[in-house]
Order: structure tokens, then C-alpha cells, then sequence
């Protein structure tokens, strides 16, 4: 079995939005693939694998175009579907681990047990010190000192 996995940054997110990121993600692990997919089975009832049409955002939208393959969407398709299930657990244990790293050089978010999830503790971390390069400062996040006070503490 041969599968990629695409990572797309958090300033990336912040900079395009969650759903090209998704596009961009689904790019960049598709261009690690020596044998490209002939369908691909979404999980959910949104297809953002289609570009836009036209918005404002489309000149920083990921070239998807040249990539042609037929899209089935499914809601709760990991909990029906075992290639999605697998797809599922293979990102998650990659996202596990580049947390477990993170946590090496932020200790004080607790990555290594809730591995990035918005814990207790985690946003109490993100209020006491900030939010480091590994957030999206986009969302929601609890207010704190600036990310030069972080990277200082």
C-alpha cells in the first residue's frame, strides 16, 4: 500500500484559509504518490477539492486543476469505509508525532498528552505565553502575551 501524507503550515492556514489548505494538503500529498489514485472518497458532504469558481482568493488557491479524478463524498465515510478509516489513522498518528516533536521545543503546551487539541491546559498555555509558529493565529485563540514574548520565555 502506498500512501502521503500533505502538511500544510499553520501561518499557511492563517494566510488562505482552512479549506484551500485542505486543497493545498491534498496537492502536496498527492505529488509524493509514484501511483496516483484513479477516485478519491471525501469524508463529509463538501467537496473542496473543487477550485472556486472565481473569488477573490482564487490566485493563492493550490493548482488543482491538472489533477483529475472523480470525487465521491460520504458522510461519516471513516466510520463506514475502510479505506478511509485507514486514511483517517495514518494522518493522525503522523499529526501525533510531529506533536510529540513540538513538545520537545514547547514544553509547556503539553503537546506530548493532548497533542494539540484544544485542552484545558493548552489554551491556559496560549493565554500565560502566547501563541507560538505552530498556531493558527487566525482562530479563536485565548489572548496572551505577543509571539516575541513566547519565543523569549
Amino acid at each position: 500500500m502506498e500512501y502521503a501524507i500533505g502538511h500544510v503550515a499553520a501561518s499557511e492556514i492563517d494566510q488562505i484559509g482552512i479549506v484551500p489548505a485542505l486543497r493545498l494538503a491534498w496537492v502536496r500529498a498527492h505529488q509524493q504518490l509514484a501511483i496516483k489514485p484513479d477516485h478519491v472518497i471525501l469524508d463529509g458532504k463538501y467537496n473542496w477539492l473543487i477550485e472556486p469558481e472565481s473569488n477573490l482568493l482564487t490566485a493563492v488557491n493550490p493548482p488543482i486543476s491538472e489533477i483529475e479524478v472523480p470525487v465521491t463524498m460520504r458522510v461519516k465515510a471513516d466510520a463506514t469505509c475502510a479505506a478511509v478509516s485507514a486514511a483517517s489513522v495514518l494522518a493522525k498518528v503522523a499529526r501525533d508525532e510531529l506533536m510529540r516533536e513540538a513538545a520537545l521545543i514547547y514544553p509547556d503546551f503539553g503537546w506530548e498528552g493532548n497533542v494539540g487539541y484544544g485542552s484545558a491546559e493548552h489554551m491556559a498555555a496560549i493565554a500565560r505565553l502566547g501563541a507560538t509558529d505552530l498556531h493558527r493565529k487566525s482562530w479563536n485563540l485565548p489572548t496572551g502575551p505577543s509571539n516575541s514574548d513566547q519565543a523569549n520565555a
